[in-house]
């Protein structure tokens, strides 16, 4: 089932659409998880704004504003145009959908603690044999004027298999040097988002907004060794919190653009709802996602997208019975598609 829900990120579409009279494009946004971009179709000639807005209407053949109702070009109201050349508010309700293929690099260690046995720190490449993780992404979300809602789900699996050069303490159990071991890697991280288009800053090259939401990570891994057979068992992390960031989007030519998000998450150490041996205090110090998409317009709905991805996450789970502590590092890519209706 979960590997059902891990295909796939990242929609955003854009459309360029004739004025109707003139000739002269207005550009809609539409966006894609929130790190989509925007693209610019034919941008008109005219100079940028300055700091009045009044005098910021560009010119149209016959001299009149497009603020004024009925006018030749369009006769859309002065508030909907955006601050910088050819940049338009969105009108009305947009949904998207977006499916992409990732892998990613694995670098952190994992530690397990069960009772007074300590665990031994243990590097995923060095001790462990896992160094690529591979997946999808999906999302799902809706644009309209003043916000971006978004739900992206990602999932990535790997596994690795070594020969252990050195004792280790594992979950109770001591792991000694010479033993084959094998390590199962499955990561859901689920994430719903809010871009508050609302207070967006929008300078002539883009745009950038405040984005917030909540990011629930379910987080397994598995050491287990036919030597050691009984000791195959799963740690997992699975408590949502909140997340903060930014999103940005620039246009680079007419069909061709680059986006950027950042969301960042810290929780101190705090008290959850699961109890293992007492009560069981988590927390994520942090959990940072950083996306670079480049989105290429093939039609007016789809879009190809590339993604320069990076995801780091410092985790712990303890009580008196456990103390376990996960650290991952993954830069990537993913390649995928957007559709947008």
């Amino acid at each position: 089932m979960i590997l059902a829900l891990g295909i796939l990120p990242i929609l955003l579409v854009l459309r360029g659409e004739d004025d109707g009279g003139e000739g002269l494009r207005r550009l809609r946004w539409d966006a894609g998880i929130g790190t989509g971009s925007k693209g610019l179709a034919d941008p008109a000639p005219w100079p940028r704004c300055d700091e009045v807005r009044e005098s910021c209407d560009p010119p149209t053949p016959d001299g009149e504003s497009p603020s004024e109702p009925g006018g030749p070009r369009t006769g859309i109201p002065e508030a909907e145009w955006g601050a910088g050349p050819g940049i338009l508010e969105p009108e009305g309700l947009g949904w998207f959908v977006g499916a992409s293929a990732l892998g990613r690099e694995v670098n952190g260690h994992l530690r397990v603690r069960e009772h007074d046995v300590a665990g031994s720190t243990l590097n995923f490449r060095k001790d462990l044999g896992l160094d690529f993780a591979e997946g999808g992404q999906f999302t799902l979300g809706s644009r309209s004027p003043g916000y971006e809602a978004s739900l992206d789900v990602e999932y990535l699996t790997g596994s690795g298999r070594h020969t252990l050069n050195r004792d280790v303490f594992y979950n109770g159990t001591t792991y000694a040097a010479g033993i084959p071991i094998h390590t199962l890697w499955e990561f859901l991280t689920v994430r719903g988002l809010v871009e508050l288009q609302e207070v967006a800053w929008r300078p002539s090259f883009g745009e950038v907004a405040p984005v917030v939401g909540v990011e629930y990570p379910y987080y397994l891994t598995n050491v287990t060794s036919r030597a050691i057979s009984h000791n195959s068992e799963d740690w997992t992390h699975n408590y949502p919190y909140p997340v903060l960031g930014a999103v940005g989007r620039f246009p680079l030519a007419e069909d061709l653009s680059v986006g950027g998000r950042l969301t960042v998450a810290y929780v101190p150490n705090v008290a959850s709802v699961y109890t293992e041996g007492g009560r069981l205090y988590v927390s994520t110090r942090p959990s940072v996602a950083v996306d670079l998409p480049f989105d290429w317009r093939w039609t007016d709905r789809l879009l190809l997208t590339v993604d320069l991805q990076y995801r780091y996450w410092n985790g712990r789970d303890h009580s008196v019975e456990d103390g376990n502590v996960l650290r991952f590092s993954t830069p990537g890519l993913s390649l995928g598609v957007r559709y947008r209706w």
